[in-house]
């Protein structure tokens, strides 16, 4: 796949997502057959913006830290950290998101050695 198609199935699933808490992306119709949770495995390192044009579905995303969201610019590979850390929680694989858990995943990013 080429980045560009998988940034944008990436935001079509977000998006749906995000409308409807459906992480399976099965109501997308973009003729790619790719998990929400596959593309931010695919993108978590992707330092490309992610557009602003999202910011309201990332203060739905993010909830009462939406502000955290807004510091900096952010890249697909932040988003795809959080979408993918609800995911998880959502499904069982890790405990649900608390307190600060956008403040806590982003900047354990910013840790992160780029790779």
């Amino acid at each position: 796949m080429e980045i560009i198609d998988t940034r944008r199935f990436f935001r079509n699933r977000f998006e749906y997502y995000v409308a409807t808490k459906d992480g399976s992306g099965a109501g997308v119709r973009d003729e790619a057959e790719i998990s929400l949770q596959r593309l931010c495995e695919v993108l978590e390192c992707d330092p490309e913006p992610f557009p602003c044009r999202y910011d309201a579905e990332m203060r739905k995303l993010c909830g009462h830290e939406y502000l955290t969201w807004f510091r900096h610019e952010r890249s697909y590979g932040d988003v795809a950290l959080l979408v993918n850390r609800k995911l998880a929680g959502e499904d069982g694989r890790m405990p649900p998101v608390g307190a600060r858990w956008v403040h806590a995943l982003l900047r354990e990013s910013c840790d992160k050695p780029a790779r």
